[in-house]
């Protein structure tokens, strides 16, 4: 589970993010957990008031209930650029504390459209066991050493 702003997901198909925001922009089509938004009236609360007033919301919920119906794919969202105080931060450190899990925020660098390398590894595995050859196989890398022929420096011959 990761905490990040819409913006970062710009007309994005992915399902992993969830807005816990109270309004969420009209091209944002992912999942919403409206028991995560704060109230309106919150909205132009200080810091410290919006703190008491957002942990009052947490305390009525069940935190391996939220966690659970939310995933542990999921990328939480809300308007605030990573930096700024913002309501997504305090559900992952009530997360934290309360489950034992780590809710980062997505790194800057992060793009939706990235692949996950580790993810590809697995189907790689999976393909294998199935008798499918992996894309790094023999015959199948564009990297793998190129096969030298006697004589010739740089592996290919010439005329």
């Amino acid at each position: 589970m990761h905490t990040s702003y819409f913006w970062r997901f710009y007309r994005s198909r992915s399902k992993r993010p969830v807005s816990i925001a109270l309004k969420t922009p009209e091209w944002f089509q992912g999942r919403h957990y409206p028991a995560l938004a704060p109230r309106g009236d919150m909205l132009h609360l200080g810091e410290e008031d919006y703190r008491r007033e957002y942990q009052a919301i947490l305390d009525k919920l069940d935190p391996r209930q939220v966690y659970a119906d939310l995933g542990a794919n999921a990328v939480l969202l809300c308007w605030e650029r990573p930096g700024e105080f913002c309501h997504r931060r305090l559900v992952a450190e009530w997360l934290e504390k309360n489950l034992g899990v780590k809710v980062p925020e997505l790194p800057a660098n992060y793009h939706p459209k990235q692949k996950d390398l580790f993810q590809l590894e697995g189907q790689n595995e999976t393909q294998k066991k199935k008798g499918g050859r992996p894309p790094h196989a023999p015959g199948n890398n564009p990297t793998a050493p190129v096969k030298r022929e006697p004589g010739s420096a740089s592996g290919f011959n010439l005329p």
